[in-house]
């Protein structure tokens, strides 16, 4: 069938010149809406399905601190300065090392008194033995020639208990002189034993004391410095610690997730506008509490996977403790295609498990 004429709308006259109107507002607003729920999904969802991960740069650390009571009397460091091995880091003076040190002093001179006490008591026991030893082999000699002159007749018992009373008394003296001797002698072990350990407690003191005098142990970076010329530091305190080595990232991936990290994988550190790489040279079989900068408002305390990236050579590292966004190396349609097979992997294990 023909058409006989155009159709006419019944809103626009004959000589309306206006234009017949286009929908870009419709489209718009759905372009709107799609970027809305696309950013919406990415990020609720993104992290189960694309590598996304916090991290701090860190470093390796040595406290400085020490085992006794002690007022800081110089701290010639500021925190974040550079030093070297056997840099001075603080001068101390502690009362409670001195007092011991008097103490052990004292303790020794007293043990090295008596140790020359008993040394000359020894010598003298040892000049004694063959004294009442030879006093009561004669004694005993002579006690028999007295025995075969009573045999004779030409000697009395009386004579012959005097001999007897002698002789006993010559024998229990020069047992008695080397039982006193014996005696000395393990006195004197004793003794050398404790006058031993205690100038090795003295010794040890002095070490850690280190003349009050606190020095760097590796070339490193002063951080956590807690302490100011004046300050009291406890025993077992720690004073400061000592950044050192190369830097690394420890990141904290949230388990359970699609993508699947691995010892060597290459990753992308991102902080502010500045993006650097590194590679994945740990991962540890623990869930670790968040650091509080990355815990969540209003929400229970979280833990995730720790891993350990090291930065590629000839990169510019970031300031340690800086916090870094850590994502999969690669363009964003490669990344998408590596979550992709991801997905689709645990969809084939899935169905065939249900199989």
């Amino acid at each position: 069938m023909k058409r006989l004429r155009k159709s006419r709308r019944l809103d626009r006259m004959t000589n309306d010149v206006r234009a017949r109107r286009r929908y870009f507002g419709q489209w718009a607003y759905i372009l709107v809406i799609s970027s809305l729920f696309l950013w919406l999904a990415n990020y609720m969802f993104g992290s189960l399905i694309f590598l996304r991960a916090e991290g701090l740069v860190n470093q390796e650390r040595k406290e400085i601190a020490v085992d006794f009571v002690a007022s800081v009397t110089d701290v010639p460091v500021v925190e974040g300065e550079i030093v070297k091995a056997g840099d001075l880091l603080a001068r101390l003076r502690s009362t409670e090392i001195t007092e011991s040190v008097a103490s052990l002093s004292r303790d020794i001179a007293n043990a090295r008194m008596r140790r020359n006490e008993l040394l000359a008591r020894r010598d003298l026991l040892r000049g004694l033995v063959p004294i009442a030893d030879k006093r009561a082999h004669d004694l005993t000699r002579l006690r028999a020639l007295h025995e075969d002159g009573l045999r004779r007749g030409v000697a009395t018992s009386i004579e012959q208990r005097q001999f007897l009373v002698d002789e006993y008394d010559a024998v229990l003296e020069s047992e008695r002189i080397k039982s006193e001797l014996a005696g000395v002698d393990a006195q004197l072990a004793g003794l050398d034993d404790i006058m031993a350990k205690q100038q090795d407690a003295l010794e040890q003191i002095l070490e850690s004391f280190g003349e009050g005098v606190v020095r760097a142990p590796v070339d490193g970076v002063v951080n956590n410095l807690h302490v100011a010329t004046g300050s009291v530091v406890a025993g077992g305190s720690t004073m400061m610690e000592i950044l050192y080595g190369r830097p690394y990232v420890l990141a904290f991936l949230q388990p359970g997730t699609l993508h699947r990290l691995k010892v060597g994988d290459e990753v992308v550190l991102e902080y502010g506008v500045e993006d650097v790489r590194g590679r994945v040279t740990q991962l540890f079989p623990v869930a670790a509490p968040l650091p509080v900068e990355f815990q969540k408002s209003f929400r229970p305390a979280e833990r995730s996977q720790i891993v350990r990236i090291d930065f590629a050579e000839n990169t510019i590292i970031p300031p340690t403790f800086t916090k870094v966004e850590v994502r999969a190396a690669g363009s964003f349609g490669a990344r998408l295609a590596a979550a992709a097979r991801t997905m689709l992997s645990h969809f084939k294990a899935a169905f065939a498990s249900n199989l």
